[in-house]
């Protein structure tokens, strides 16, 4: 595991999800954090944040029937060639990566668009 510091709050989250959402969350927590030594995890609105140069994603539980999510903060800056993101009607800039437990996207698809997040989010602080 990453040694960073993380949220007792966030692994209280955790704690309340489903098996198979909890490993996809490990799985995923694995990725956002070895994409840079600089991103932080926080809980915020009751929701796991990962902070890099501002809000870079967060995983949530979305809608009446809980699709488990992961949240890209500057999603439409992203190029998605493997066609996993999505757009809300209602989210200008925010991309989704929605997840269920028969169809998961391939982790390195994953790992693909997050580090196109970090280049981005990297970038606008150099800028």
């Amino acid at each position: 595991m990453i040694q960073k510091e993380l949220s007792p709050a966030v692994e209280d989250y955790v704690a309340r999800l489903e098996p198979w959402q909890q490993s996809l969350f490990f799985q995923l927590r694995q990725i956002i954090l070895s994409a840079h030594p600089m991103i932080q995890e926080t809980y915020s609105y009751s929701t796991p944040f990962y902070k890099l140069n501002g809000l870079l994603c967060y995983f949530t539980l979305f809608g009446k029937d809980k699709k488990t999510v992961l949240g890209l903060c500057d999603g439409h800056l992203i190029v998605d060639e493997d066609g996993v993101l999505t757009a809300d009607a209602k989210q200008k800039y925010i991309r989704h990566i929605k997840f269920n437990q028969k169809d998961l996207p391939a982790l390195e698809a994953i790992t693909r668009i997050l580090d196109q997040a970090v280049d981005i989010k990297i970038k606008k602080r150099i800028k």
